[in-house]
């Protein structure tokens, strides 16, 4: 039973030890999207800013090239918006990703302490029964010799 019991908290801290990578990985993850989305946030101010300079510019142009020129750069900092905006939902997937692995984790954490608890309390259970034993044991023994000596006097 001692075995058992060694062999399950050294898998509940195993779990544990998991439990806590888990936790400062979800940690990184969620400061990565939290910047993604600062930065996502500042594209889209450029792009509005972009946006109303083009429509400034558009009636002042000279030429078409300059037109084209204009219009490419607000093409520009579009492309860059979406691929930012990509990256934040793949980063919010890599945060629910890991939030769900993290609850799985800590249900198996507290499955492992349930278990490691129960050994634990049969053990206890068991220790006091030999103990309970022995005392009636050493009782029954005791109560014999006094009463092999009161028969023998």
């Amino acid at each position: 039973m001692i075995d058992r019991i060694h062999r399950f908290k050294r898998l509940l801290e195993t779990k544990e030890l998991e439990q806590g990578l888990l936790q400062e990985e979800l940690g990184f993850q969620e400061r990565e999207k939290v910047a993604l989305e600062g930065l996502t946030d500042r594209l889209k101010e450029e792009k509005e800013t972009a946006l109303a300079s083009f429509c400034r510019d558009a009636a002042e142009a000279s030429t078409i090239r300059d037109l084209w020129m204009s219009r490419s750069a607000l093409d520009h900092i579009g492309e860059v918006l979406d691929e930012g905006e990509r990256k934040l939902a793949l980063a919010a997937e890599r945060v629910d990703s890991t939030r769900d692995r993290l609850m799985h984790k800590h249900r198996e954490v507290k499955t492992f302490e349930v278990v490691l608890d129960d050994f634990r309390n049969a053990w206890r259970a068991e220790c006091l029964k030999k103990e309970q034993s022995l005392l009636d044991d050493l009782t029954a023994s005791r109560s014999g010799r006094a009463k092999e000596r009161a028969d023998g006097a």
